[in-house]
C-alpha cells in the first residue's frame, strides 16, 4: 500500500467573500495540493471531516465511520451522491469495534460543507472518487482527547493498508477561528438565520485569528511530530477559538496515512475568518 495525506482548511465564506492577496494564495496552495493528488491518483479517498452540528445534532458519536453519504448543501455546496465505498465502511467498523474503539455507522448521512468544500476543491465534485467518509465530533463537548482521535486513525491505516494499494487520507478543518454559527443557540436556526448571523459578524469572529498558533500546528504536523500532536489539550486548542477543535481532521488523516514529513502553505484570511492552511506529505 502506498499512502498520501492532504489536509486544508475550509471556510464556507470562500465561495462568496473575496479574500484578498491571502486568500488567492491560499486557494493557489489548495491548487497545487489537486494536481500532486492527480499525479498520485489513490484507488481510495479516506476523508475524516466535522459537522457543524447538521447531520449529527441531537445525538453525536465521538467518530462515524459514514456507509452512504450525501452533501448537505449549505452554503452552496452541492447536495449530490459521494461515491462511499459502503462494503469497506462496515468492515472498518466492525473491525473497529472488536478491538476496542467505540465508532458508530451512519446511513445516508448529509455531511455538510465540512466535507463537501474540500472534496470539490480538490477531486471536483462530489462523486469523482471512492471515497470512505468518517465524521470526528469537534463541534459537542465533550470531545474525545486528540490522542483517542490519533488511536483510531491508527486502526484505521493499520488496517486499511492491506486492503487499497494507493490511500488518499485528508482532513479538512481549521485552522484557528471561531465561527459565531456554531453557539449553541443559533444551530437551532434555519440554514438561512445561520448564514446571516455569519455574515453579521465576520469582524468580530476574525479577531480569533492566531497566526502563532497556526505556525506552531502546521510545522508539527509538516515534521510528524507525533508526541506534539497526540499531546494538544483542549485547553491548548481552545486558545485559538472553540472552531479549532477541527484539527482533530488533521491529526488522524497524518497519523492514519503513516506520513513522515511535508510541505505547508498557509495565509490568515480575516474576511474568511479563519487562518487557512494545506499541509500535503511527501
Amino acid at each position: 500500500m502506498i499512502s498520501m495525506a492532504v489536509c486544508a482548511s475550509h471556510s464556507p465564506l470562500i465561495d462568496t467573500v473575496d479574500g484578498g492577496q491571502a486568500g488567492r494564495r491560499f486557494l493557489e496552495a489548495i491548487d497545487d495540493a489537486r494536481r500532486r493528488i492527480e499525479a498520485f491518483d489513490p484507488d481510495l479517498v479516506v476523508f475524516f471531516g466535522p459537522d457543524h452540528s447538521r447531520a449529527l445534532d441531537n445525538l453525536v458519536p465521538a467518530v462515524t465511520v459514514v456507509d452512504s453519504a450525501v452533501g448537505y448543501g449549505d452554503w452552496g455546496t452541492p447536495a449530490d451522491a459521494y461515491d462511499v465505498d459502503s462494503a469497506l465502511a462496515t468492515e472498518l467498523t466492525a473491525v473497529l469495534l472488536r478491538t476496542g474503539f467505540d465508532v458508530a455507522l451512519g446511513h445516508d448521512i448529509r455531511i455538510d460543507h465540512g466535507f463537501g468544500q474540500t472534496f470539490v476543491q480538490l477531486f471536483g465534485h462530489l462523486g469523482a472518487r471512492r471515497c470512505l467518509p468518517i465524521v470526528l465530533n469537534c463541534a459537542r463537548p465533550p470531545l474525545a482527547p486528540v490522542n483517542r482521535v490519533a488511536e483510531v486513525a491508527a486502526a484505521v491505516g493499520g488496517y486499511l493498508e492491506d486492503k487499497v494499494d494507493r490511500i488518499l487520507y485528508v482532513g479538512s478543518g481549521g485552522l484557528s477561528h471561531q465561527p459565531p454559527s456554531m453557539a449553541k443557540a443559533v444551530t437551532a436556526l434555519s440554514e438561512a438565520e445561520r448564514e446571516a448571523v455569519s455574515r453579521r459578524t465576520v469582524a468580530d469572529a476574525a479577531k480569533f485569528i492566531n497566526p502563532p498558533w497556526d505556525r506552531r500546528f502546521l510545522a508539527a504536523v509538516a515534521a510528524s511530530d507525533e508526541a506534539f500532536l497526540r499531546n494538544l489539550a483542549d485547553t491548548d486548542i481552545e486558545q485559538a477559538g472553540l472552531g479549532t477543535h477541527e484539527v482533530r481532521t488533521w491529526v488522524a488523516a497524518w497519523i492514519a496515512s503513516g506520513a513522515t514529513k511535508g510541505s505547508y502553505a498557509y495565509q490568515p484570511v480575516p474576511e474568511w475568518i479563519t487562518g487557512m492552511g494545506v499541509v500535503v506529505s511527501g
